[in-house]
């Protein structure tokens, strides 16, 4: 008994003097935070694609549908974020972190509302932007933000003036304004409207810095949106009222439809939400780098869903700018460090996967000729870049005719639809890709007799009478009244005849210069199975078709149906 008591004293002993193997710590292992469901791609793929998503649905809302109202879709943005933040802070644990925040009225008045109305411009005149500028000049606008929030820094007294760092974003500078150079499509307001959003943006952005700069006031981009939602929508709402208000109906709603309305809403919400997650998954450096990935594919994706043309030398001066832009977000020995990190893992991946690493190099390759040859194919081969866009299914909807001349009015007329609600502009771009088939001509005789209306002959006088296809000659009408017309072609006898009467024989480009919303015109078309041909159309019997027969003398067989004649056969 004595034995047993001096082995478990001595085991006791052993147990709290003795050092021994170590384990795991039960209190440690609660308190460790859970590694991530998903990978950090598949965060950065969400935050990418809802933010590049967020930007092509307000391009297609306020320029290809049509609703010129972005001061509208920026409230109806910040009312839908507002009670979205107020239901996720009542019952959901996504907005907790705001209970840190010490925010009291004296704060919300002298601080968020000063920096909502400068957030409210920025939006208003960065939605205003997409009505004059494509979605890949907006983009390489926005990388000079670096550049503007520098510079207000230094204007108001926050940070002293450093020329090293101006040095380092004056390439951001610089390449901007090549790629401003080489932009077809440049709209001086959309310009304007484009820089005051990112000055407005700025100013924000130092004002946080300086009245939110305590470590009690650092917010996440939800909590953030929590507390300017509100004061940014009634901000806006009051604008609405004086501006775009006035002049909406409830048509103009009704051509985008509620529940894209509503599904642009979301999405532009759940990119708040998305940003929490990268960075409470990964980093703010990733969130840097991946916006410099986004802007990227945002610009080629604009290339080929919106058409925007890309020159070479934009291409060129866009490649400077966000060179210079990872430049100073990075530093130059962090762009060393990682540059390194990122070449030992490259030798690693070949070394443990040589066949993926071969497959990554081949798809990089692959997808970078289809991205450059897609961006310069239409501008230096077009014939070619039609003749493959119609062999891999149509992808984009090119004109049948090869007439150089047709194709320029087509590109004159889909700026024109673009840019104006006018119906006619749509007609006529419709009518100008159609075949020559579908382009019937019209003669002389059937211009006056539309124009008449069979009722008055003044009914249209005054007018231009626009014809998409060809205007030929009547030798049975004597007397022709007095005519404007504009068409692609003109017989020769019909434009003397036109011009002899006192008219005018217009191009299609002139009614353009004349009246871009084709006001004052008279839009005809001739008929399209007036063509002889049309009438041999058709097979069988009882069709009512005519047959085609080598004479129509009478020594020749001209019955129909089965038999050995040289007449229609079925």
């Amino acid at each position: 008994m004595s034995d047993e008591k001096a082995r478990s004293s001595v085991e006791a002993s052993r147990d709290t003097a003795l050092p021994v193997l170590p384990t795991v710590n039960p209190d440690a292992q609660k308190s460790a935070p859970e590694p991530p469901s998903f990978h950090p791609a598949v965060y950065i793929a969400t935050w990418i694609t809802l933010s590049s998503s967020t930007i092509v649905f307000n391009k297609y809302i306020l320029d290809t549908a049509k609703f010129h109202y972005p001061i509208f879709l920026t409230t109806w943005h910040l009312v839908f974020a507002t009670v979205m933040t107020q239901i996720l802070a009542r019952f959901t644990t996504i907005l907790d972190s705001r209970k840190k925040v010490p925010m009291t009225g004296r704060v919300y008045l002298r601080a968020i509302v000063p920096i909502g109305i400068f957030f409210s411009m920025s939006l208003i005149c960065g939605n205003q932007a997409y009505l004059y500028l494509s979605v890949a000049f907006i983009q390489m606008l926005k990388a000079t933000m670096p550049v503007a929030v520098l510079i207000t820094t230094w204007a108001l007294g926050v940070s002293p003036v450093n020329l090293k760092t101006l040095g380092n974003v004056s390439f951001i500078v610089i390449g901007v304004v090549i790629a401003s150079m080489g932009e077809i499509q440049f709209v001086m307001v959309g310009f304007l409207f484009q820089c005051a959003g990112i000055a407005f943006e700025a100013v924000r952005l130092v004002m946080v810095q300086r009245l939110l700069s305590g470590a009690d006031f650092k917010m996440d981009p939800l909590v953030s949106l929590y507390y300017y939602a509100p004061a940014c929508a009634v901000i806006n709402g009051c604008i609405l009222l004086f501006t775009e208000l006035p002049a909406m109906t409830m048509a103009d709603i009704d051509r985008v439809g509620m529940f894209t309305l509503l599904a642009n809403a979301s999405v532009a919400f759940l990119l708040n939400v998305s940003v929490v997650f990268l960075i409470g998954k990964t980093s703010s450096l990733v969130l840097t780098l991946s916006g410099v990935l986004k802007d990227i594919l945002l610009v080629f994706a604009s290339m080929f869903l919106f058409k925007d043309p890309v020159t070479p030398l934009q291409a060129f001066g866009y490649a400077i700018a966000l060179g210079g832009l990872v430049y100073y977000k990075l530093g130059g020995e962090k762009l060393k460090e990682y540059l390194g990190q990122g070449s030992m893992k490259w030798q690693e991946l070949g070394h443990s996967r040589p066949v993926l690493r071969k497959l990554m190099v081949f798809a990089a390759v692959v997808i970078g000729m289809f991205l450059v040859l897609g961006s310069l194919g239409p501008r230096y081969a077009p014939d070619s870049t039609n003749q493959v866009y119609n062999g891999i299914g149509k992808l984009i909807e090119v004109p049948k005719s090869t007439n150089p001349y047709v194709k320029l009015l087509v590109r004159l007329y889909k700026f024109l639809a673009r840019r104006t609600d006018a119906a006619f502009n749509k007609t006529v771009l419709r009518r100008l890709m159609m075949s020559k088939t579908n382009r019937p001509p019209v003669s002389i005789s059937k211009i006056v007799a539309n124009a008449a209306n069979k009722h008055s002959a003044k009914t249209h006088e005054g007018k231009t009478i626009v014809i998409v296809g060809t205007v030929t000659d009547d030798n049975r009408m004597l007397e022709l009244p007095k005519l404007s017309v504009a068409a692609l072609r003109f017989t020769a006898s019909a434009r003397a005849r036109i011009e002899k009467a006192g008219g005018e024989c217009l191009t299609i480009d002139e009614v353009a210069t004349r009246s871009p919303t084709g006001s004052n015109t008279l839009l005809l078309r001739g008929p399209k199975n007036a063509r002889e041909a049309f009438k041999h159309f058709g097979f069988g019997p009882h069709s009512h078709k005519k047959p085609y027969v080598e004479s129509k003398g009478r020594k020749f067989e001209r019955a129909r149906g089965r038999r050995r004649s040289r007449g229609f056969k079925v």
